[in-house]
């Protein structure tokens, strides 16, 4: 969908931010993964 973030997440991961599924990255702009999934609960960060 949008360009990869390769991983480096923009922001936290709370409700109604995105999770890409292919590279683990966290933004809340859908346009910035490639795979985005809307988040719906927040979630504790996994290094």
């Amino acid at each position: 969908m949008g360009s990869c973030l390769k991983g480096k997440s923009e922001a936290t991961a709370k409700a109604g931010a995105y999770k890409c599924k292919h590279c683990k990255a966290i933004s809340e702009k859908k346009g910035h993964l490639c795979e985005p999934k809307k988040i719906k609960k927040d979630e504790k960060k996994k290094s």
